[in-house]
This record gives structure tokens, C-alpha cells and sequence, in this order.
């Protein structure tokens, strides 16, 4: 199995929690959603007709890894009610200065050798962006090689999802653990979520045991989201 990795990185990123209402508040990563989402804008997948955008996506293998400590701010956002006019001010959490490795697998991925080349030619289709159209982010090529099988105890640089690791927990280390939607169906309608484990710090996590994939790409040890 073949595994591409990237950089994208910006000096801002918002990626809104699902279930906020009256604040906007974010994800310390960006989602397995958002990542497809990116990999379809890099592509040219049209989101408009999200049936063939699914069809081409969801089946794919992503990873992500934080490369920075996470830093968040609020921001407060005026937004109009485009029928009355009404503004409404909310505080919208902020990402700074983040930068992430994106991981992906050849495995059932038709395009994959598409999206390698336009990787490496830093081109992308539409533009690309953190969360949100205002956050726009770069990306660059890292590395594309196969991955080598690793058994656990091992330390994971990727984000973990919960139900599928234990970990080993270390002291004084600061351990996040965020909600996320991981598929919708053709109508958006979320079909899957998990529970992903992080480090503030963004290091490594000692995972003890794992019912998930481990894999070694380059210098990063991963599973998948």
C-alpha cells in the first residue's frame, strides 16, 4: 500500500464543531470530512453533485497530524441575516498558525496518482482552505512511499480515534478528546462519528494496544481516522 503525505498549513484555520449553536467554536484538527474536502478541491471533485463527490471520496484511508501546539483565539464576527438585515455578532474560534500532515492511502483510490502529481506540482483546482473560504492554505509534498505494518507499544504521531486504541497516558501531559462527525450519506445527513484523542503539545501518544491499523510512512507512525 502506497501512502502519500502533505503539508497544508495557513496562518489561520476554523473547522465548526457540529453541534454549536450560538458559538462557533472548533476542532483542533481538521476532521476526516474536511480532509476529504480538501483532496476533492485539490482534485476538481465538484461538490455540488455530493452523491459523485461521496462516491469518489468516501471510501479513502486519511490521517492527519498536528505539527503544532495548539494555539486558539476568539474573533468577534458580524453576520447578516440575508433576509432582514438583521446582524447578529458571534465569537468565532480560531486556529493560529496551524500546520498539518495529511496522510493518504492508494488503497481503492482510482485518482491517487492524480492527486500525487498535483501534489507535488503544488497545483490544486479550487482554492484551497482551512475550514472556512477566508482561511486559505498552501500545501506542499512531503513524501510517498509504502507503509510498513507496526505493532503496538508504539508512539503515534497521528490524531487516534478513541474506540479503536488504548493508550498510556503520560503524566503532566495536557490529552484532548474531540467529537467528530466521520461520514455523511448523499444528503449530508451525518451517518458516523468518533471520538478522537490528541496532545495540546501536539507530540505523540504511547499507544498500549489497538484494534486499528498502524502503519509507518516516512518519518510519521499513523492510523487512521
Amino acid at each position: 500500500m502506497k501512502v502519500l503525505l502533505f503539508r497544508v498549513k495557513g496562518p489561520f484555520a476554523h473547522f465548526r464543531r457540529v453541534y454549536t449553536t450560538t458559538s462557533a467554536s472548533t476542532y483542533s484538527f481538521p476532521p476526516r470530512n474536511a480532509i476529504l474536502g480538501m483532496i476533492g478541491a485539490i482534485l476538481g471533485v465538484e461538490r455540488k453533485n455530493y452523491a459523485e463527490h461521496l462516491k469518489i471520496l468516501k471510501d479513502l484511508k486519511v490521517s492527519v497530524v498536528i505539527e503544532k501546539p495548539i494555539e486558539k483565539m476568539r474573533i468577534p464576527t458580524n453576520f447578516v441575516n440575508t433576509k432582514d438585515g438583521q446582524r447578529t455578532q458571534i465569537p468565532v474560534e480560531v486556529i493560529k498558525s496551524p500546520s498539518y500532515v495529511i496522510a493518504v492511502s492508494s488503497e481503492n483510490f482510482d485518482l491517487f496518482g492524480n492527486l500525487t502529481d498535483m501534489v507535488k506540482n503544488k497545483e490544486t483546482t479550487y482554492p484551497l482552505y482551512l475550514g472556512i473560504s477566508e482561511f486559505l492554505a498552501t500545501h506542499e509534498f512531503l513524501y510517498l512511499g509504502d507503509a510498513q505494518h507496526v505493532d503496538p507499544p508504539v508512539k503515534v504521531h497521528s490524531v487516534l480515534p478513541s474506540s479503536k486504541v488504548v493508550i498510556k497516558p503520560e503524566k503532566g501531559v495536557l490529552y484532548l478528546k474531540e467529537r467528530a462527525t466521520r461520514q455523511m450519506d448523499e444528503k449530508r445527513k451525518f451517518t458516523e462519528h468518533e471520538t478522537y484523542i490528541l496532545r495540546k503539545d501536539a507530540k505523540g501518544i504511547e499507544v498500549e494496544s489497538a484494534e486499528t491499523q498502524i502503519v509507518k510512512v516516512g518519518e510519521y507512525i499513523i492510523t487512521w481516522l
